[in-house]
């Protein structure tokens, strides 16, 4: 039942990405800030929720660039790694404790609205903790329900949000991220995704 349901999720979520906007312009828009913002010789990034890595290849050729993915489905880690074996990737309860001021990016690509608020809230703790001074988040989430587009994109997301059991605003997302010290530096909405780059 589990897997069956976890399944689904999965397809789900790569519907609602074919039907709104391109997975290779979102993955060219976060590699070209990254590369025009990181000026240090070592870029870290972690990819919160990577599922299948699919962000991994986009730094591939960037030999200053060093990406780890992490996220708590085995079966996507274990399909991961067989997707690039140049990039690091953890399974969420591996136990991993990341060493404090380590990031200079954090990717959290459609991740929160599959969360609890109380996952949530550990999670910003967790970031705060490993992103560096001046590190950027940057997220991208589902736009409020009342700005989505598209009948196929609603009847998508209701039956998501049914699986998941889960209500989501990026509004409430956004709020979270500035009462624990987080500052907005860019904001933009393509389709009916938004994207929020902050830094500490």
């Amino acid at each position: 039942m589990f897997y069956g349901r976890m399944k689904l999720n999965i397809f789900l979520h790569y519907i609602l990405q074919f039907l709104t906007r391109s997975i290779e312009e979102e993955k060219r828009i976060i590699r070209t800030f990254i590369l025009q913002r990181g000026i240090s010789k070592n870029i870290r990034i972690l990819d919160f929720g990577c599922g299948e890595g699919i962000f991994s290849a986009t730094f591939g050729d960037a030999n200053k660039i060093k990406y780890i993915g992490i996220d708590r489905d085995f079966n996507s880690i274990k399909f991961a790694r067989e997707l690039n074996r140049s990039a690091i990737f953890f399974v969420n309860d591996e136990n991993i404790c990341f060493k404090i001021k380590n990031f200079d990016f954090i990717l959290l690509n459609n991740v929160l609205h599959h969360m609890t608020h109380n996952e949530i809230e550990i999670l910003l703790s967790e970031i705060k903790r490993v992103l560096k001074e001046n590190g950027v988040l940057i997220v991208t989430e589902l736009a409020p329900r009342d700005q989505q587009k598209g009948i196929f994109f609603k009847i998508i997301t209701f039956f998501e949000k049914k699986i998941n059991r889960i209500n989501y605003c990026c509004d409430d997302f956004f709020a979270g991220f500035l009462k624990r010290g987080f500052n907005k530096i860019h904001y933009s909405k393509s389709g009916n995704f938004v994207k929020y780059i902050l830094t500490i």
